[in-house]
């Protein structure tokens, strides 16, 4: 995630939070010399 996707990230949670709309956690999906640093679900 860049530090823009992040900031983007954070506005929109804010956004939802301001609208009444709670949020129990954030993953976030990394890329580690191009190699996924998690796992697809099945079937993907």
């Amino acid at each position: 995630c860049t530090e823009a996707g992040a900031g983007m990230v954070g506005r929109l949670l804010q956004r939802l939070h301001d609208g009444g709309l709670p949020f129990i956690k954030v993953e976030n999906l990394y890329d580690f010399d191009g190699e996924r640093g998690y796992s697809l679900a099945q079937g993907q």
